[in-house]
């Protein structure tokens, strides 16, 4: 039985973000700590050979004040993929990118969030479906790295936007090949 899992790594980059740690101008995704930055690790996982797929989200919540995770997440979805209901996660209108956007306005502290419309967005970005490159862009979406784990935030030009890192593993090895970035604007 083949083991999926797709990590969906949600950030935040502060108005006053200068530089890392390290004084240089770049971002890593997954190390809040150098990065100056908050996260929220969204896992999505299911058996591929599974008669009825079992889907289940686990999240991170951060404490903007420390930058540290505040709670562990287990959220249920309902829905498979792409579900008879109509819970269809390319849909704007998706059941689990509005939980997943309500989740992501505690990185800005409230102030910002990134929209279940943004999400599904990248959802289609990342799985090559995206039809329409003026709409993802008419949604504030950048795809700006094809692979790798940290971008460059030179000037503090992603000041203030949330950006979006997926990968997936297959049996728990991640295929570099399928790790994107993008960056979103803000609501």
């Amino acid at each position: 039985m083949l083991k999926v899992e797709r990590l969906i790594t949600i950030g935040w980059i502060p108005k006053d973000w200068q530089k890392n740690a390290h004084n240089e101008q770049y971002i890593s995704i997954g190390d809040t700590d150098t990065s100056k930055t908050f996260e929220l690790s969204v896992m999505i996982e299911h058996d591929d050979d599974a008669l009825v797929p079992k889907h289940s989200i686990f999240a991170d919540q951060i404490d903007v004040k420390t930058g540290k995770v505040a709670a562990f997440l287990s959220v249920p979805i309902r829905h498979t993929i792409d579900d008879k209901d109509g819970d269809d996660w390319w849909q704007d209108d998706s059941e689990l990118w509005a939980t997943v956007a309500a989740l992501c306005s505690s990185l800005a502290g409230g102030r910002y969030t990134i929209s279940g419309a943004q999400l599904a967005g990248c959802w289609r970005i990342f799985n090559n479906e995206s039809d329409d490159d003026d709409y993802e862009k008419s949604l504030g979406l950048d795809l700006i790295a094809q692979s790798g784990g940290e971008f460059f935030n030179e000037g503090g030009l992603f000041n203030e936007k949330f950006y979006i890192r997926y990968m997936v593993s297959f049996d728990g090895t991640y295929d570099d090949d399928e790790e994107k970035v993008i960056i979103a604007t803000t609501v």
